[in-house]
């Protein structure tokens, strides 16, 4: 049976009010080549070249905290007023092509750079090439409520000759609006009702604008100057569109490449918290930086609080099961100031399925206030919001009591009928409300224990949550076709569930719920039978597509199996999640498989994507456990190659802020890793994984002097240097 017990921060606590001086104590070291556990076979390849990217893609050009949430498709179409239905529909949007003689070539598209979101997106018929470059026209001021009202976006259009002789050919432009338009001296289109609101602006003037028939809306075809180009020669054109009422930019094609150049130094410039995690593969560099730029991109402000919110069309909000791991990524990057408003926007908010339908909500939300306060310290701010942690936690004591009417009922004194969400669509009697409800409770019994507030009541109500729902799951137990003994999602008689569906609030219960000991059979049968449900090295079927990819699900299944000691398979996991995003940096919540029928769900790109693919890498290189603080225990090997460096810089944890180098000497026979422990409240033992290298150990320096086993004691709180060689 599975009991609650006085949480090792409470020890910790202890242990550093009893110390004068931190640094006069001393941390325990143990860094040695573990024994690997968990699955070994069929792991996704170590590398990262999208090889499972969707098919279509939506890549954001907005600025940070931007209310206008420009949208790019993989076809170079700039996408405005999403329509809330289908994840390609909206109420206005531009494209140009060319038209000349040849076939056309198939599109291709690309980034100016990890940092900066301009799209560029080049296609070729015949011997012309075009490109169309998109960006955000970048704002004078810096306050948003200035320059949100002024916000534009400009299009450049490049046509080129690429052959070898003169070839002649005219740039089309096809726009579509909610509202009609009328064209003004051929250079500009204005709303027709409300002529002084201008539309787009081009430069140079076209020869003729032309209603086209269209059963949603107004679109017009607006024709460019036919132009005969000699080889190497090209034609440009400026579409400046006008986002905000007082929308005011450059219009003339001269100013392009001053106003892109503008463009690249504003985002090389930004202050966006990058470098602060560093990883020798390029690519995973890239997308890991796009992510912090995508959140910041998606974010805006609401009723003068910040929300990091999920995505840009139909997720633009946040919500209670996306929003706490997002603000943990963003504390992870050093912004927890931000995070915290986002967090108490959050905390009163109702957002997602109302009521004890989403019972869950409130174990998120105490877990989300558990582990801001670990990462901060701050007891004083703690204790002003601990009327909302009581109060999230009488809710649950609510609800269990809400089903104890009837003992024969299959959810007798669980949680009420609610929606499982993640692909558990409906309402049933179903397991994912008790999952993150019993991981509450415990997050809401640890910070109580912590700062010396009364839990008894709290810890009695656990443990008799905790009884009532090992019976019942193992009275539900099920058997896969792979012979491995699961919970199923969904209690007796309710729809028929695929066994994976919905797996996410159970993957969570693993970590960072740690609702269950680490050999409990139930557990490891069911993370098993996920393990049997896999393609593309991620589970399949666990979200709204049956028989699809639930993209960031990878972290939570990611982090399920590092949790359990399970390294190998963990930084395997993140590679093939990596490889589900798109060439342009970002994610859609659910694909098919490669090959397959294309289906899709959700936003993109999707910002809690995002945060899971921080929080990985974080966890991979630093994760605590308890009063230990582990290192390298989801290293990926491909990190380790000779002359490569990861570094983690000013990272927050349970225990304080740290940072941790490794780097592999040039020659590949040694590694030097470099920490600089927490000192606020430096952790009992630091375990450093050192299996990860993939080569055996010959012997370990600590300061220069070589240590036996592996094993030393350095001051508390104090930087050590480990020089590993390797027998090679």
């Amino acid at each position: 049976m599975h009991r609650i017990i006085a949480p090792a921060i409470l020890i910790l606590i202890v242990c550093a009010l009893g110390q004068a001086d931190a640094s006069q104590n001393k941390t325990k070291i143990e860094a040695r080549v573990f024994e690997s556990k968990g699955p070994a076979e069929n792991l996704e390849p170590e590398v990262l070249d999208f090889r499972y990217s969707p098919a279509k893609w939506q890549t954001c050009i907005g600025l940070p905290d931007d209310l206008y949430k420009t949208l790019v498709d993989s076809n170079g179409r700039l996408c405005y007023e999403y329509k809330g239905r289908g994840l390609f529909e909206f109420g206005s949007w531009i494209q140009a092509e060319i038209e000349s003689q040849g076939q056309a070539s198939k599109t291709s598209q690309r980034l100016w750079d990890s940092r900066t979101p301009i799209v560029i997106t080049e296609y070729k018929a015949g011997n012309l090439t075009l490109r169309r470059d998109a960006w955000a026209a970048i704002p004078t001021s810096k306050e948003p409520a200035k320059w949100i009202p002024m916000r534009a976006d400009y299009l450049w259009l490049r046509m080129k000759n690429t052959g070898q002789e003169k070839s002649a050919g005219r740039i089309v432009l096809k726009v579509h609006s909610k509202v009609p338009l009328i064209s003004q001296d051929n250079n500009r289109l204005v709303k027709k009702d409300k002529p002084e609101e201008v539309f787009c602006v081009f430069n140079p003037a076209v020869e003729t604008v032309q209603p086209v028939n269209s059963t949603d809306g107004y679109e017009y075809e607006l024709r460019f100057a036919q132009q005969e180009l000699a080889p190497g020669k090209e034609f440009g054109a400026l579409i400046t569109i006008y986002c905000g009422k007082n929308a005011s930019a450059r219009t003339a094609v001269k100013d392009a490449a001053s106003e892109q150049s503008r463009a690249v130094k504003f985002w090389q410039k930004l202050d966006l918290p990058y470098d602060r995690f560093v990883v020798p593969d390029e690519q995973m560099q890239d997308l890991l930086d796009s992510c912090i730029r995508n959140i910041y991109q998606a974010r805006e402000r609401k009723n003068g609080l910040l929300r990091f919110q999920i995505g840009p069309t139909c997720y633009r909000g946040t919500w209670a099961a996306d929003g706490p791991f997002i603000l943990e990524a963003a504390t992870y990057l050093g912004r927890w100031k931000e995070a915290r408003t986002g967090l108490e926007n959050q905390i009163d908010k109702d957002d997602g399925p109302r009521g004890v339908e989403f019972s869950k909500k409130s174990g998120l939300r105490l877990w989300m206030v558990k582990r801001h306060w670990e990462l901060t310290r701050d007891t004083k701010w703690l204790d002003g919001i601990w009327p909302k942690v009581e109060r999230e936690v009488n809710l649950i004591i609510k609800l269990r009591k809400m089903t104890e009417d009837d003992p024969n009922k299959l959810n007798y004194r669980l949680m009420p009928p609610g929606h499982g969400d993640g692909g558990l669509g409906g309402v049933h009697r179903e397991y994912t409300n008790v999952y993150w409800t019993l991981a509450g409770l415990k997050a809401a019994i640890d910070m109580a224990d912590a700062v010396n507030k009364p839990a008894d009541s709290w810890r009695a109500e656990y443990d008799d949550y905790w009884q009532t729902f090992d019976k019942a799951r193992n009275r539900d137990k099920a058997t896969d076709h792979a012979g491995n003994i699961y919970v199923p999602p969904v209690m007796p008689g309710e729809e028929k569930q695929l066994p994976q569906r919905g797996a996410w609030a159970f993957m969570q219960s693993i970590y960072p719920g740690n609702i269950f000991d680490a050999e409990d059979q139930l557990m490891l049968g069911t993370l098993a039978m996920l393990d049997a449900n896999q393609s593309e090295g991620l589970v399949y079927g666990t979200g709204w597509i049956e028989d699809g990819i639930w993209n960031y699900a990878g972290s939570f299944y990611a982090h399920s199996h590092l949790w359990l000691g399970h390294g190998k398979k963990a930084s395997a996991t993140l590679y093939a999640f990596g490889n589900h995003a798109c060439p342009m940096l970002c994610w859609r919540e659910e694909q098919n498989c490669k090959n397959e029928k294309e289906n899709y769900v959700g936003d993109m790109p999707h910002n809690w994507a995002s945060a899971e693919f921080i929080r990985l890498i974080r966890h991979l290189v630093i994760l605590e456990r308890g009063n230990k603080l582990s290192l390298l225990e989801g290293l990926p090997h491909a990190w380790t190659d000779a002359g490569m460096r990861t570094y983690l810089k000013n990272v927050p944890t349970a225990f304080g802020e740290m940072s941790i180098s490794v780097k592999v000497a040039d020659n590949g026979g040694s590694a030097d890793i470099e920490v600089s422990p927490p000192k606020r409240m430096p952790p009992e033992d630091i375990i450093i994984h050192l299996e990860n290298f993939g080569r055996p150990v010959k012997s370990i320096k600590c300061n220069g002097k070589e240590i036996k086993d592996g094993k030393c004691e350095v001051s508390a709180g104090k930087k050590f240097v480990l020089t590993v060689a390797f027998a090679v």
